[in-house]
């Protein structure tokens, strides 16, 4: 026989992580919740408002959520306990990307601002407003590389390194997830 514990609102998100052996979800409905084999986990106290997105962390021990309570947090998938919670955006945080090494987190809000965090000390470390419209979508193209989209058509690359911004890079093609031509 099937079970089903469904979440009471809109799902806004799923990840799968080992093979489909967990799945997570996301909902407007306040929740986080794990979904294995075996059980279901629901992570009820992570943020205050509806949830956009999660993902597991690369070792499947931490989980990292962005929320309309305009914050983002990553926090023990096997406590719950929030480790660091990501405070200071103006609208609602949607988008979100952890650098290889997990030490930098960049969120994307409806402010239309990105924020490059340290994520041991949950300081905003830049924040970046050259975009005229909703972000729509973040990523690390190189451990040092953060690469931003937005509505508006614009295409920002940031550098980690030295802290710059190439504004609007004009058209780029995209080979993969991890390589950009400029």
């Amino acid at each position: 026989m099937e079970q089903k514990h469904n979440h009471t609102a809109e799902v806004t998100s799923m990840s799968v992580y080992l093979g489909g052996k967990r799945i997570m979800t996301t909902s407007k409905d306040f929740t986080v919740k794990i979904w294995d084999t075996s059980n279901m986990t629901v992570y009820d106290e992570i943020h205050k408002e509806g949830i956009f997105d999660a993902w597991f962390t690369p070792d499947g021990l931490r989980c990292v959520s962005v929320s309309c309570d305009k914050t983002a947090a990553i926090f023990e998938l096997q406590s719950g306990e929030v480790i660091q919670r990501f405070v200071g955006h103006k609208h609602w945080v949607c988008f979100a990307a952890l650098s290889p090494d997990e030490k930098i987190l960049a969120t994307a809000s409806n402010d239309n601002t990105v924020r490059i965090w340290n994520v041991a000390k949950g300081n905003v470390l830049h924040i970046i407003r050259d975009h005229r419209g909703t972000i729509s979508y973040i990523n690390f193209v190189h451990p040092t590389w953060i690469v931003t989209s937005a509505r508006d058509g614009t295409i920002v690359g940031f550098n980690l390194e030295v802290s710059t911004v190439s504004g609007a890079l004009g058209a780029c093609v995209c080979i993969s997830i991890h390589l950009c031509i400029w």
